[in-house]
């Protein structure tokens, strides 16, 4: 009888063979490569202790972006001690690649500090309530938001809260702000990684590219909402950072269209996952690698003709 740790393994593996299967033998090569230079980039980056901690740092901030948007807390919670090991076991995994680039560059705190995070990340609690919140149910969440409002309702609101208040308390030390906001936007991205129902497409539209600019624009502008503001106080406190601050916004701003035009690119009803969620990833990290900063942009052109065509066979009034 194989162990838990090794069943979780053994899909893990089966996971990424199917979503690899789906991306096609170019896209899998592509992607490889891109993993390949992307790690031997790091390696040659992490050499110090500052930038070791600062990798270490980055990689945490996912955990708890993934933590919070799975739909398995329920199923483990009821399944007998083995919740933490489950947990842990993902997260490890997920954590490996970074964990042997530390190792390897001689960065043992940083690599021990990432591992007493993806401990803690196991403990911290995901929402599961099905009744209104003030804050999941508000109308500061648009209705026609909803991504927002099943991430918001599914995420621990507190943390959200508290990630947005220390960006704006802490806004006079450098770059925190802007860290925050990649975390917030990991977390907004997180909400696209779910298929809607196809009776959700035609509610509105007739179009399936009428659709998805309807999609982008109201993510854009309720997105700004929440970022320009830590942006615009970053600002007084750093004017002579303007046009990173600028370059900043517009990154964040391609990583959310990419993340949801490739959502459509794939998208297939009743579905989980998909190959949007490997893309999700690459546009995340891809700021903190300087040939990978394209990629986002790219890759939104040569998908968004294939997110319409995707689309179109779920739509009345497509050919």
């Amino acid at each position: 009888m194989h162990s838990l740790a090794a069943y979780i393994k053994e899909i893990r593996l089966k996971q990424v063979k199917r979503e690899l299967s789906a991306l096609g033998l170019i896209y899998s090569l592509v992607i490889a490569a891109v993993l390949f230079f992307a790690i031997k980039a790091t390696v040659v980056s992490v050499t110090t202790f500052r930038s070791q901690l600062i990798f270490s740092l980055i990689w945490s901030a996912l955990l708890p972006t993934i933590h919070f948007s799975r739909k398995d807390i329920r199923f483990l919670e009821i399944t007998k001690g083995s919740t933490f090991q489950f947990l842990f076991t993902d997260y490890f995994l997920l954590s490996l690649i970074p964990l042997c680039i530390l190792c390897y560059c001689g960065g043992f705190i940083a690599a021990g500090f990432l591992l007493t995070i993806a401990i803690a990340v196991c403990f911290i609690p995901v929402s599961r309530k099905s009744r209104k919140s003030a804050i999941g149910e508000s109308d500061f969440i648009p209705k026609y938001l909803i991504e927002w409002k099943s991430g918001v309702r599914k995420s621990n609101k507190i943390v959200l809260l508290v990630f947005y208040i220390l960006a704006i308390a802490l806004s006079f030390l450098p770059f925190f702000s802007l860290f925050v906001c990649w975390i917030i936007t990991g977390i907004i991205c997180g909400f696209y990684q779910s298929f809607e129902p196809r009776n959700q497409l035609r509610f509105h539209h007739s179009e399936p590219q009428n659709y998805l600019n309807y999609k982008i624009k109201i993510a854009a502008i309720n997105y700004l909402k929440i970022i320009a503001p830590l942006m615009f106080i970053y600002l007084l406190f750093h004017p002579d950072q303007w046009i990173i601050i600028g370059t900043a916004l517009f990154l964040f701003l391609s990583i959310l269209v990419f993340t949801l035009v490739a959502k459509y690119a794939y998208y297939s009803p009743g579905e989980t996952s998909g190959p949007h969620q490997i893309y999700f990833t690459i546009g995340l990290l891809s700021l903190f690698i300087p040939f990978m900063v394209p990629i986002p942009l790219v890759l939104t052109m040569t998908h968004y003709r294939k997110a319409v065509k995707r689309l179109s066979p779920y739509f009345y009034g497509s050919n």
